[in-house]
């Protein structure tokens, strides 16, 4: 199943020449105002906890996503706000953590 973001309006995804579709997953984005984990905004220091009991309820579930993480950053965001985040993904036990990105068609067929 793909994943289908509904985008902050503050978050402008980096542009990429090459893009997969999304499998599902756990949306997490990075704006201005936070950190927020599907509809819940979290602080810093509540990522972990929050990334691990929402992939532990979706694995009870036999839900799929609950192994992988999707991360909706503005382009312009800093690695001092999405390490954190890649950090305590990885430590909650998400096994894939992709970054959303919008298609540059510009660039389609275009030899590199």
């Amino acid at each position: 199943a793909s994943q289908e973001l509904n985008l902050e309006k503050e978050i402008k995804l980096p542009m990429a020449t090459q893009s997969d579709v999304l499998d599902a997953g756990v949306v997490v984005s990075i704006s201005p105002s936070g950190y927020k984990i599907g509809e819940d905004l979290v602080k810093e220091d509540e990522i972990f906890d929050k990334l691990k009991a929402t992939r532990e309820l979706l694995a009870e579930e036999g839900e799929d996503r609950s192994k992988k993480l999707i991360v909706q950053a503005d382009k312009n965001s800093v690695f001092e706000k999405i390490n954190p985040l890649v950090m305590a993904g990885t430590q909650s036990g998400f096994s894939t953590i992709k970054f959303a990105v919008m298609p540059d068609e510009s660039s389609e067929g275009k030899k590199l």
